[in-house]
């Protein structure tokens, strides 16, 4: 048997043990209590999550909380307090790069102990929470300005390829030297003049905020390659016919920058094209008179990689990025060299 003194000791341990767990549970379910608390303050705008988280954290021994700096460009500061002073002090910072930057400070009741600690507990469950919704508008923001910026490309790459075709008609006509040839750039002008039209109400459309206007598939595919060909200047021998449910719109993208590229680096050669329809949509082929490309596959799609000094190096990558987005492919291919475009 144990000696009495021993047991009592055991006993008394035991006991200190017991009521040490039972104080840390009741803590952790007063910060379980807060977290819920904190979860359901409302962060839609960060000038007013203080008042509404201060009722929670003042159950915990937070006597004032201050915050100072900037949410997305606008400045932020103001304080909170309860009747008593504080004797304790915690800080924390929510930092998402140059949008948001904002300081916060706490005075809590004591300066230490589990009651300091549970209010330092509060306030770090404020910051995660705040610094969640900061995290969550900054990828907005940035989601939002990719966005815009994308389409700002998209849109003065389009407006570069209307203009370079304005100089290309220019160059043509300023060169007829006769009536004959003037009557040859007439008939080709007005050829093109539908599809420079629907390039140009695109580009109003755009600067007016409006969406595309040719969401409709094209009612003759092969008829539609064959114009942009001519438009821009490319000789085009065309096989095969197929149909497509992608938008025209979509084709125009694609058309212009492959035979704007064709021009600029073949010039007065003619290119072969193929038409055909696949299980899941069409396919058109650009061959090309020679085995492989000069530069390698990856480089011709990549974005601010002009293959000639007349380029901005983004045609093709703005032509590939459009296809993928349709659920589509702009890929190459070797002997003969050519591009292959895959649409529903």
């Amino acid at each position: 048997m144990l000696p009495v003194e021993l047991a009592w000791l055991i006993a008394a341990l035991g006991c200190g043990l017991g009521g040490a767990g039972l104080y840390q549970a009741r803590l952790a379910q007063r910060l379980a209590r807060v977290h819920r608390e904190l979860e359901a303050v409302r962060y839609e705008h960060p000038q007013g999550v203080p008042a509404r988280a201060f009722p929670a954290l003042a159950r915990c021994g937070v006597t004032r909380l201050v915050w100072r700096g900037e949410w997305l460009g606008v400045p932020l500061a103001g304080e909170v307090a309860a009747p008593q002073q504080g004797r304790g002090h915690w800080q924390g910072r929510i930092n998402c790069g140059e949008d948001i930057d904002l300081t916060l400070e706490a005075r809590t009741a004591v300066a230490r102990g589990e009651r300091h600690w549970l209010a330092s507990a509060a306030c770090e469950l404020l910051l995660l929470r705040w610094r969640a919704q900061a995290a969550s508008d900054a990828a907005r923001l940035e989601g939002a300005l990719r966005q815009h910026a994308l389409f700002a490309l998209d849109t003065l790459h389009a407006a570069r390829n209307l203009g370079q075709w304005a100089q290309f008609v220019a160059d043509e006509f300023a060169a007829a030297a006769d009536d004959a040839a003037l009557l040859t750039a007439g008939r080709r002008l007005a050829e093109a003049a539908p599809l420079i039209r629907q390039r140009a109400q695109r580009l109003l459309a755009a600067s007016r905020g409006e969406g595309a206007q040719d969401a409709a598939p094209p009612e003759d595919l092969a008829a539609l390659i064959r114009a942009c060909a001519r438009m821009n200047g490319v000789a085009l021998a065309l096989t095969g016919q197929a149909h497509s449910r992608s938008p025209r719109g979509l084709w125009l993208t694609i058309l212009d920058n492959l035979f704007l590229n064709a021009r600029q680096h073949q010039a007065g050669v003619e290119l072969s094209g193929r038409l055909a329809p696949t299980n899941d949509g069409v396919c058109f082929e650009l061959i090309f008179p020679f085995d492989r490309f000069g530069a390698g596959t990856d480089a011709l799609f990549a974005p601010f990689h002009p293959g000639s000094d007349a380029g901005l190096g983004l045609g093709l990558y703005l032509a590939r990025r459009a296809a993928r987005q349709a659920q589509g492919e702009l890929a190459t291919g070797e002997q003969p060299a050519r591009f292959i475009v895959r649409l529903r």
